[in-house]
């Protein structure tokens, strides 16, 4: 389809070209950027920008890819969806991951010990096992990263939760009841509660 360029509307890394028929076409936002001519008030031809955004989509896309990875360790999952939401089409998406994983820009086991790293002093193996399943690790990856957390350094966490909760006026019941939503099993989160010196 052919037609006039109304408006560009970006959002998220998206860019979003309006026609003056009602149609739209999204693509990411530096790509539309750099298409050239492409700007409100002029023609835009939507089997154009597909081609455009096929043939050259990759380089951005693995772009992207490295710019996550320079913040924190992001699951294929994550990045996938990231790449998704800026308007890459499923095929690129998912060959920029396969690529960015290839060249360890993304692993799974790697943010699986990150995540590990960052939740064990405040959240029970439950919480952090159900985090690691909807950022997308599989069950194998997770177990294999659980098997590390030891029994003495959740039950440590436990009872810092638990005093600070308990120091803040909880009851111990209400405190017993935070341990699991923190993930913390029954037994660890009694324990917990019931050896804290705070009344």
């Amino acid at each position: 389809m052919r037609g006039e360029v109304t408006e560009i509307r970006t959002a998220r890394g998206k860019a979003t070209i309006v026609f003056a028929s009602g149609a739209s076409f999204s693509m990411p936002a530096p790509m539309a950027r750099e298409y050239p001519g492409l700007t409100a008030g002029t023609e835009a031809d939507t089997s154009e920008l597909e081609k455009y955004l096929s043939e050259h989509g990759m380089p951005y896309a693995l772009a992207q890819c490295a710019q996550m990875a320079s913040r924190r360790d992001y699951t294929r999952r994550e990045v996938k969806d990231a790449l998704l939401v800026r308007g890459y089409p499923e095929a690129i998406a998912q060959q920029a991951v396969e690529q960015a994983s290839r060249a360890g820009l993304i692993s799974d086991d790697r943010s699986a010990q990150s995540l590990l790293r960052r939740r064990s002093r405040t959240h029970g193996r439950g919480a952090i096992a159900q985090e690691m399943r909807r950022r997308g690790i599989d069950r194998e990856t997770a177990q294999n990263a659980l098997e590390e957390m030891d029994e003495e350094t959740e039950k440590a966490g436990a009872a810092r939760l638990a005093q600070k909760l308990l120091a803040r006026g909880k009851t111990r019941e209400q405190a017993y009841a935070a341990l699991l939503r923190r993930g913390y099993s029954r037994t660890v989160a009694y324990g917990a509660v019931m050896t804290s010196k705070f009344d």
